[in-house]
């Protein structure tokens, strides 16, 4: 059983085996990728309390299964909001990117966001698990959707550690969490086709309040080659964001 998903080493940081893309063993997966990027940008320093209001994440290309660097700056400081860069790096490549902009904690009249879900532990035990044998990083109970097809809906959280005795923020726990939207609500027969998503871009109403983290997800695709996956991240005090994430659509080469 791995306690983390990276260890460091100095400058970098080398995934155990449960940061490996369920697509090639030879990459990291988006969900640790959406929470590593994630966790640097809430834990960078900013002069007023401030919480992430909006994060974009692009998969530049393949994050390779090897040691990679990561870092986030703060591109504008102010009081009132902060806008941040974080990037992976790898052989001097930069192969994800994040954009964030965090908004200073005020007080104002509460409009909530709509909905309500039963909490995790009245959710089916049933495993939304990769089939390679691999350890996951997250555990789920998924409570619809997900093989062969979608709409899904399912509760999960962080399993183990981001780094050696640091587990990932609550926000970076919804990230990863939020990566499932695509899988759990794809609307194609997966015998047949692969639908990959390629960014990740997360609206936060609040910050989340508990690592468990529920993705209610829907795709649609209108025939074009890609798809859009939409989700309203829940935790247990209800809905506290909107996500999307954009489908990369193809034919498998055996169907």
């Amino acid at each position: 059983m791995y306690e983390s998903i990276f260890a460091r080493e100095g400058d970098l940081l080398s995934p155990f085996p449960p940061a490996t893309s369920p697509y090639s063993p030879k990459h990291q997966s988006g969900i640790v990728v959406a929470g590593l990027l994630t966790h640097l940008v809430d834990e960078a320093a900013s002069a007023e309390p401030m919480e992430i209001a909006r994060i974009t994440i692009d998969l530049l290309g393949s994050v390779p299964f090897a040691p990679v660097s990561a870092a986030a700056r703060v591109i504008r400081d102010g009081r009132r909001t902060q806008h941040l860069e974080a990037v992976i790096t790898a052989d001097g490549t930069v192969v994800a990117r994040a954009f964030a902009v965090r908004v200073r904690v005020g007080e104002n009249p509460p409009i909530p966001m709509a909905g309500a879900f039963a909490p995790p532990e009245d959710a089916p035990a049933v495993s939304f698990a990769r089939q390679d044998g691999i350890p996951s990083c997250l555990e789920t109970r998924l409570i619809y959707g997900g093989y062969p097809v979608g709409p899904g809906r399912v509760w999960a959280r962080p399993a183990i550690d981001l780094f050696p005795g640091v587990r990932p923020s609550f926000a970076a726990g919804a990230a990863m969490t939020a990566d499932l939207g695509s899988g759990t609500s794809g609307m194609l027969d997966r015998a047949y086709w692969s639908f990959p998503n390629i960014d990740l871009s997360i609206n936060f109403a609040r910050a989340p309040t508990s690592e468990w983290i529920l993705v209610d997800g829907r795709s649609v695709t209108f025939g074009n080659g890609r798809g859009l996956a939409e989700a309203v991240l829940a935790d247990r005090d209800g809905p506290f964001a909107r996500s999307q994430q954009t489908q990369f659509i193809n034919r498998l080469p055996s169907a």
